[in-house]
């Protein structure tokens, strides 16, 4: 779990226009549970739940997730070929 900071919004990222949805997945605290009746979870918000949980957030609050932050993608590989 990571250390929470006097203010918890700090580093946040809020979606682009583009976005007007979060998108969970591409959020870096987002995860996939064991369970298979909570198999969403988020570590920013430290729930887990059935549906995604900007959904949920989003359906309690009436706002977006404030602790949206993007992953860091990491670069592709290059494909190697293979001798023949």
């Amino acid at each position: 779990m990571r250390e929470m900071s006097a203010f918890p919004f700090e580093g946040a990222t809020l979606p682009t226009r583009r976005e007007a949805v979060i998108n969970c997945r591409k959020c870096r605290h987002y995860y996939v549970t064991w369970r298979k009746k909570f198999p969403h979870g988020c570590h920013a918000m430290g729930f887990m739940s059935l549906e995604i949980p900007s959904q949920l957030v989003k359906r309690a609050s009436g706002a977006p997730c404030l602790l949206f932050e993007r992953k860091k993608m990491r670069a592709k590989r290059k494909a190697t070929s293979s001798p023949p």
